[in-house]
């Protein structure tokens, strides 16, 4: 009788790595201010009249600094790393960015002093996803990645709202989201990467940085 076939199921992190990069060709780590910036250029078209953005690129910054001094612990248990997201996050929402929203029809422009939920998740999401990419440490940390969240962008929100027609989700990330939406969104693309996995042929559950490179690479 003979044995049975043995596949060998392919892991999928120096794919998705490099895929990302091929896009976000500036994209470094230790964080410098050219990289801080393609984050924020990432969302720049709906900031529409903002006038100084030097605080944002000098927190993201330290933001990046206190990750790597702190990352080996952090991602070691999922309830301290989302402590520290959250704390970031609100951070960057206290900053001062004035900014106008792009005015829907017949309805007078809005006007800002902060930045919203949605966009402070994105630009530490994206710092996070450089050290992801490009750091020593994601390496060595390799499953306790999956620790890290996926920054959400109206991309992979309408994708998640494709595969969960009965998920709620804001029509616009930059204006809408908020924590709550925000959270269910990251328990959904959990239950979507590890549907995705044995589809693709790889050898572990997609974590959800994966996932978003994944909508952001191939679905969308």
């Amino acid at each position: 009788m003979s044995a049975p076939l043995r596949v060998d199921l392919v892991d999928p992190s120096k794919a998705f790595k490099n895929a990302y990069l091929l896009r976000a060709q500036k994209a470094a780590w230790p964080s410098t201010a050219t990289s801080a910036d393609l984050a924020y250029s990432s969302l720049q078209r709906v900031f529409l009249g903002e006038r100084d953005r030097r605080p944002l690129i000098q927190k993201l910054l330290d933001t990046a600094q206190d990750w790597d001094r702190q990352c080996l612990v952090l991602l070691q248990d999922q309830t301290a790393f989302d402590a520290w997201l959250f704390s970031e996050i609100e951070s960057i929402c206290e900053l001062p960015f004035a900014w106008s929203q792009k005015p829907k029809k017949d309805q007078a422009v809005v006007m800002h002093e902060h930045l919203s939920f949605g966009a402070a998740q994105k630009f530490v999401n994206l710092l996070l996803k450089d050290w992801w990419a490009l750091s020593k440490q994601a390496i060595e940390l390799g499953p306790l990645c999956g620790n890290l969240h996926a920054p959400l962008d109206d991309i992979v929100v309408k994708f998640v709202k494709r595969a969960r027609p009965t998920v709620a989700v804001p029509s616009s990330v930059v204006y809408e989201l908020n924590k709550g939406m925000y959270l269910r969104l990251q328990e959904v693309i959990i239950e979507l990467a590890g549907e995705l996995h044995s589809d693709l042929g790889c050898s572990r559950k997609l974590n959800r940085i994966e996932f978003e490179q994944l909508v952001w690479g191939w679905i969308r």
